[in-house]
């Protein structure tokens, strides 16, 4: 719609595919798109320099004053941050009429943005991306209103000393919806969705990142390949967020052994909307990396397996984030083989503890109405607004 204005802030976006996708789907829906990038220390300067000198030697005397010793330190990240402020604030600028942002990746969303638009009068909605992100201390946000994935999520945020959020409304994770509305009732085939994560094509750019690293993809494939091999009767679907991994010549030989394996295929239907989900919600079990759709089919009983090992490190996710009976992390390729031949076989079934433990994490929002009720309660804040204007 013309009354929604799409604002890409990140450089790197534009280069990319996805933002290539966003744009088709933006114009076919008519709706206008903008960019304003994060500003550089060039364009800070030049923000800073424009004030009122006046005002900053005061600032900067008074830090000094109370912080000798880290001054220096204390005053240069304070003037950078208010730079960052004035900047996104001017920006904001050319749009006047602005009512409401909303923010596509709280954890990502620049804070100095978030202040901007609150000195500019304009109320900032966030979703929850990831529940685990509730128990990450040094992930932050300032919002208005946050519509988190349940009161258990929402009770972990109000606990960190760094975020800003005014209010909390639990409505689940937005994207169950999605999981909800592909889930035919006629039985499907017996298909085992696996969630890998993405291979830079810069070796030393993956390393870089410890858990993308060639050596822990590879690994996980080799177990998908083993724990296929005893379960010739379900077919196992690999599915990242790209298959670039497929063209890298490190993976060669794994590659090939999926290509003549008889029960693994490798999905790559990128052009097809919501292909993850439509796999995800019919599988017969999921076993990811860490990762956003783990969690949204777990809140709604999809069996989960999280494979939280690498050949470098024996775990690195499991110890954030409390499952209580849900507990998804397995920390070996026995531990896997146990878990997936329990599932698989039909010797495991959900006790009453895990039913509970996950309406305690994920709540009771399995009924295909999140997005729903996100958009009301939004329709509904800019009608209050358009009467208290009139």
């Amino acid at each position: 719609p013309k009354n929604i204005l799409h604002i890409e802030i990140d450089s790197d976006v534009l280069r990319t595919e996805d933002w290539s996708r966003t744009l088709a789907f933006l114009q076919k829906h008519d709706s206008r798109h903008a960019v304003m990038l994060r500003p550089g220390p060039l364009a800070l300067a030049k923000t800073l320099l424009r004030q009122p000198l006046g005002k900053l030697l005061t600032c900067i005397a008074a830090v000094v004053r109370s912080h000798p010793k880290n001054a220096f330190y204390i005053v240069a990240r304070a003037l950078a941050f208010h730079a960052q402020v004035l900047y996104w604030k001017n920006a904001l600028s050319p749009f006047p009429n602005a009512k409401v942002a909303l923010i596509g990746y709280e954890a990502l969303f620049p804070k100095p943005l978030s202040l901007a638009l609150a000195e500019r009068g304009i109320h900032t909605y966030a979703t929850q991306e990831r529940l685990h992100m509730s128990f990450h201390n040094q992930i932050n946000a300032v919002i208005d209103t946050y519509f988190t994935a349940s009161d258990f999520a929402g009770a972990q945020w109000k606990k960190k000393p760094y975020s800003h959020i005014f209010r909390h409304v639990p409505t689940g994770l937005y994207r169950v919806d999605m999981l909800k509305k592909y889930q035919r009732p006629e039985p499907c085939p017996p298909a085992v969705v696996v969630f890998d994560f993405h291979s830079e094509l810069d070796r030393e750019f993956a390393d870089a990142q410890f858990n993308v690293t060639w050596k822990s993809n590879h690994a996980f494939y080799e177990d998908i390949l083993r724990l296929a091999a005893l379960h010739p009767d379900h077919t196992f679907v690999i599915r990242g967020k790209n298959d670039a991994w497929t063209t890298i010549p490190f993976f060669k030989d794994v590659y090939e052994a999926i290509l003549a394996s008889d029960n693994v295929v490798i999905n790559t239907m990128y052009d097809s909307l919501d292909e993850s989900y439509k796999l995800a919600a019919n599988a017969r079990l999921i076993i990811s990396r860490p990762s956003s759709i783990a969690e949204e089919c777990s809140a709604i009983g999809i069996p989960v397996i999280i494979h939280d090992y690498m050949p470098h490190i024996p775990h690195y996710f499991s110890h954030i984030m409390p499952w209580g009976a849900l507990n998804p992390y397995v920390h070996s390729l026995e531990e896997l083989a146990t878990r997936t031949a329990a599932i698989l076989n039909g010797s495991f079934s959900p006790s009453s503890e895990m039913d509970a433990d996950r309406q305690r994490i994920f709540g009771a929002y399995d009924d295909t109405t999140v997005q729903q009720k996100i958009q009301q309660h939004i329709l509904s804040h800019l009608a209050q607004s358009d009467k208290r204007s009139l």
